[in-house]
């Protein structure tokens, strides 16, 4: 887990590097040279505060066992600050609708797969976003990298005391990469793809044998397994814009 986080962090400030270099670069790395100021492919990004509604589709793993939160639509809102040059600080709330899986560690495993359940899940999150086109949009788009980190809050599920598993507030951070398409000064479209790492933590009777089925082996395996896992999920979004301030 450490590994991939300091890959992440690695790898946001090998794009802040980048992206600040080509901020100052003299303008004839921007393509200005032989163009005049109207007909430049690359135009001043003037929006500093920018409101956006979001949608996504949000997927990856359950986890060994299967029980986590997966597989749902995503809808939110952020707010976007860009101070000037390459970094965007963007602050988000979403909220999802996502599938979960209940067992009943008890039972053999022909038998111990109850239902399907739906569980709202709530990310909360601060982004750093580095445009690889500095202040500039080159016709019009923006592309960027980034890392985002925040909690993630599950709604109670009654169901979750057969199995003894539950999601409820946990640690979320991961990278992103995008593209902002000005439609104008005031309005964008922001597409993003991401990947929301988060932790799960399975109970002690996962580990045991089950009660009902005493011949059979525990779910996970003590000499194996660990208690807790980290688990992937790309999150797909698009976003409209609407910039508050110049």
């Amino acid at each position: 887990m450490s590994n991939v986080f300091r890959a992440s962090v690695k790898q946001l400030l090998a794009l802040a590097m980048l992206a600040g270099t080509m901020s100052v670069t003299p303008e004839v790395i921007w393509g200005q040279v032989g163009h005049p100021p109207g007909s430049s492919p690359y135009q001043t990004i003037r929006a500093r505060k920018t409101l956006y509604l979001t949608a996504g589709a949000f997927g990856g793993s359950a986890g060994r066992v299967g029980v986590g939160p997966k597989d749902g639509t995503l809808i939110g809102a952020k707010f976007g600050f860009h101070p000037g040059g390459p970094v965007e600080f963007v602050f988000g709330v979403g909220s999802m609708s996502l599938d979960r899986t209940i067992i009943d560690p008890t039972q053999d495993s022909t038998s111990r797969t109850l239902k399907t359940v739906s569980q709202t899940v709530k990310l909360w999150d601060v982004g750093v976003d580095v445009r690889l086109t500095g202040a500039k949009s080159w016709h019009r788009l923006a592309p960027y990298g980034g890392l985002t980190f925040g909690i993630a809050t599950g709604s109670k599920v009654s169901a979750d005391t057969l199995s003894g598993f539950g999601f409820s507030t946990q640690f979320q951070f991961g990278p992103q990469a995008g593209v902002l398409w000005y439609l104008s000064d005031k309005f964008n479209l922001r597409f993003e793809a991401r990947d929301v790492l988060w932790r799960l933590k399975y109970p002690d009777v996962f580990f045991a044998t089950p009660v009902n089925a005493p011949n059979e082996p525990s779910i996970l395996n003590g000499n194996i397994d660990k208690n807790t896992q980290w688990v992937h999920h790309p999150l797909l979004t698009i976003s409209l814009g609407y910039a508050l301030g110049f």
